[in-house]
């Protein structure tokens, strides 16, 4: 870390190395292109050009090692990061937040009932974060000790040594703005119980709680929405693609130079559907009855046809038995989608014609979008 003048300090604690994990697509033409660290900066580097960055990379090495060598290894690299920046404060040098953009996989607030024993659930658990952080900071010990414990037990004691590392930060004055999760509304970070914590959910464009983030409906512990949803427009100068727009500033912030497909990739799905009249690409009743019937994927390589169809998004969840509530979040993203699922698109109302823009707004020339809390966390970063 450099000492420096200028504007806010903040250091992202992040996969920042420019490899294959933990990277993103920007032209969706499956070669990922920048590190999911240096986007999750580069969000906040346009909302606040006087900043100043650090980005420090936190984590495990890809490889086929262990999930239990994983979350330690990981979990180390974050301990040294942290430990990084309060040494750097101690010594004088100015840091004004951190920025952490990781979640602990696979946790629900019954996860954490089972491993603490307390009574948890969405309306109590804010009043358990004591005795919550209390029973997590002995699992912490028992690692640092060596005691034999089962996967989880040890996994959360790896955690609870993170977020030790954090609150150490946190008597320094520094506070760390954590992302809240993607993997559904009930996904707790156990990295928000730390007490210098602001945990940040996500939206769209137009404000509406996306479909994959955590919740504060079911996890007390999410404290800010902000937008994690932007969509991935091109950059056109003379009829050629100099850039990609990734964070709605209108300007290039991602040459084509840096990006695989070099300007010249566009997905056959866009391709195909963008401009068709969502009449003339509606799945007939017989095809979403094969759908049923054979599941989804398998009724797609039955019937490659299939994959150049869409349907309204409430018959898909209604067909994969989605609740109401799911279902009206998809509906953010769009009125139609592909019988994959993997594809969302808008109509324009007077025509018909199908256009993609899955950030909520009625902006057309989308060829993908970032999505995810780890978006939303710097832009709620003051």
């Amino acid at each position: 870390m450099q000492p420096g003048k200028g504007g806010p300090h903040i250091v992202f604690v992040d996969h920042v190395l420019q490899d294959s994990q933990g990277s993103v697509d920007i032209d969706k033409d499956g070669i990922p292109d920048i590190s999911h660290g240096a986007l999750v900066a580069m969000v906040y580097m346009r909302r606040k050009p006087s900043s100043r960055v650090t980005l420090l990379h936190s984590e495990a090495p890809a490889s086929s090692m262990a999930m239990g060598d994983s979350v330690r290894i990981g979990c180390e690299a974050r301990i040294r990061s942290f430990e990084k920046v309060a040494d750097a404060v101690r010594q004088g040098q100015k840091v004004d937040g951190v920025n952490f953009s990781i979640a602990t996989a696979n946790t629900t607030l019954a996860d954490l009932a089972e491993v603490t024993g307390l009574p948890l659930s969405p309306r109590n658990a804010h009043r358990y974060r004591d005795a919550i952080r209390e029973r997590l900071f002995h699992l912490a010990d028992q690692v640092k000790a060596g005691v034999p414990l089962n996967d989880k037990a040890h996994r959360f004691g790896c955690y609870a040594q993170v977020i030790q590392s954090m609150e150490a930060l946190g008597r320094l004055g520094i506070p760390v703005h954590v992302a809240a999760g993607n993997e559904g509304p009930e996904h707790v970070n156990l990295y928000s119980l730390a007490k210098n914590a602001v945990t940040v959910g996500a939206t769209n464009a137009k404000g509406e709680k996306t479909t994959y983030t955590a919740d504060s409906s079911h996890n007390p512990f999410v404290t800010e929405f902000a937008q994690g949803d932007f969509n991935v427009r091109p950059i056109q100068r003379n009829g050629k693609v100099v850039g990609y727009d990734v964070t709605g500033s209108g300007k290039v912030d991602i040459p084509a130079h840096m990006v695989s497909g070099k300007g010249q990739f566009i997905h056959p799905a866009l391709k195909y559907f963008v401009g068709q009249r969502a009449k003339d690409v509606h799945a007939s009743p017989q095809e979403l009855a094969q759908v049923k019937r054979l599941e989804g994927r398998q009724a797609l390589s039955a019937n490659p046809s299939l994959a150049h169809k869409v349907v309204p998004v409430e018959t898909y969840g209604q067909l994969k038995g989605y609740s109401p509530e799911r279902i009206q979040k998809m509906k953010s993203q769009g009125g139609y989608i592909t019988l994959d699922g993997q594809w969302t698109f808008r109509s324009r109302w007077f025509s018909g014609r199908l256009y993609y823009s899955p950030d909520g707004t009625r902006q057309d020339g989308a060829i993908n979008a970032i999505r995810g809390s780890s978006f939303a966390t710097p832009v709620a970063m003051r």
